[in-house]
């Protein structure tokens, strides 16, 4: 990781040097001239086009309730958005662009974990703030970067589907994740939790492989030769859809429990279709089943705008701009330091209930469903389901250091 690391600082301090723009970003002259607000959005539409045009519609939903409103302070908001490609490279240059040729006040986005790390060493090297989807963090005690903020900690999910399992995992486990920084800290946040509830439990070397390009034959084969009880998978996109699809045909006897994180979301359920596995757990989004009147406010206004019911990403859209605009409302101007300064104590009452900012770590409250998979007259759905607040699985704000 440290090499990585290294990499991204060398990649980003070579563009920053042929940049003709100051290092510091200054303050705009919107607030006196009554222009847009402009914030900058990079995310992978051609690397996730499902997940990320999902992510779009729930901010744009966001975006056109605010400004309906009146926007902020009287000035409508514009989000420029761009693509990263999926690329820690690409997201550096595209981030430069937006900073320096559009004069945004701020960037969000980013759907990969390493694209992700990128833009938080971007932005504490250039001194404005970033709003992350995905917070991707090695150690949990420090804060990763002054400017960085995330919506959703990467921790969250498997803390959240190993407290399901509710002490009852069985003994004998097999893994399996993309070989890159989400698969790994998935991978490891899931055993240390599962090994909380029992020390005893067996978890030898996860089966690791390329983003994207699974050998499903292959893993199917190991846990038949393995025999586990329990299997975790973080697989996702065309992974996962190819991993549950040969499950069907090669099921693994006395596999008794199968963990499958983020494809209980609708956005992944709805390309299985009937072929949907019955009783896997997983974390994901229980979309049109959740009763809270203000969800169902969401899905309706959702419903209005789009015609369809609102996925996974689509909310995650939503309230992380929810969040972005609550900060903009209290800084007292638009400086990077001053946004900075409001989106560390950022809250928004949102459709799932409040989800707050933490100074500390710059993480967000939000949280996860987790639940059985089944199929309903033909749909995948999410049985059994519950949903896990953040801050249930962060640690205590007093152990985080901020440098």
């Amino acid at each position: 990781m440290k090499s990585k690391n290294i990499l991204l600082s060398a990649l980003m301090a070579s563009i920053l040097v042929i940049s003709t723009a100051q290092a510091e970003t200054q303050a705009t002259p919107q607030a006196a001239t009554k222009e847009p607000i402009k914030i900058g959005e990079l995310n992978s539409y051609k690397a996730l086009p499902l997940y990320i045009e999902n992510y779009r519609k729930g901010w744009t939903l966001a975006l056109e309730e605010l400004n309906k409103a009146g926007g902020i302070h009287g000035h409508k908001v514009e989000v420029i958005d761009r693509d990263d490609l999926g690329k820690p490279s690409d997201a550096l240059r595209v981030a430069t662009e937006l900073v320096e040729r559009e004069g945004v006040v701020m960037l969000s986005g980013c759907m990969f974990a390493n694209v992700c790390l990128a833009l938080g060493d971007y932005a504490e090297q250039r001194k404005i703030p970033v709003m992350r989807w995905f917070g991707t963090f090695d150690d949990e005690t420090k804060r990763e970067s002054d400017y960085a903020f995330a919506l959703l900690a990467a921790s969250v999910p498997p803390r959240a589907a190993a407290e399901y399992l509710g002490g009852k995992a069985p003994q004998n486990w097999l893994s399996a994740g993309p070989n890159y920084a989400y698969g790994h800290k998935t991978v490891k946040v899931f055993e240390q939790k599962i090994k909380e509830q029992n020390p005893t439990i067996s978890w030898p070397e996860p089966f690791w492989f390329p983003l994207g390009k699974l050998d499903v034959q292959s893993l199917i084969s190991a846990l038949q030769a393995k025999k586990p009880q329990a299997f975790l998978s973080t697989a996702f996109g065309p992974d996962a859809v190819s991993l549950m699809r040969e499950y069907r045909k090669r099921p693994v006897d006395g596999l008794t429990t199968i963990v499958s994180i983020e494809t209980g979301m609708p956005e992944f359920m709805n390309t299985i279709g009937a072929e949907f596995p019955e009783g896997w757990v997983m974390t994901g989004y229980p979309s049109i089943d959740i009763p809270d009147p203000a969800h169902k406010k969401f899905v309706e206004d959702f419903r209005k705008k789009y015609a369809e019911d609102p996925s996974w990403m689509a909310l995650n859209g939503y309230i992380a701009y929810n969040l972005i605009f609550d900060a903009l409302k209290k800084a007292p101007d638009l400086k990077p330091d001053s946004i900075r300064g409001a989106l560390q104590t950022a809250e928004y009452q949102s459709p799932v209930g409040k989800v707050r900012m933490r100074k500390s770590d710059h993480l967000s409250t939000y949280g996860i469903w987790v639940g059985k998979s089944t199929v309903v007259d033909g749909k995948p759905k999410l049985r059994d389901w519950k949903y896990y607040s953040g801050d249930q699985f962060l640690i205590d704000e007093t152990k985080v250091r901020n440098n």
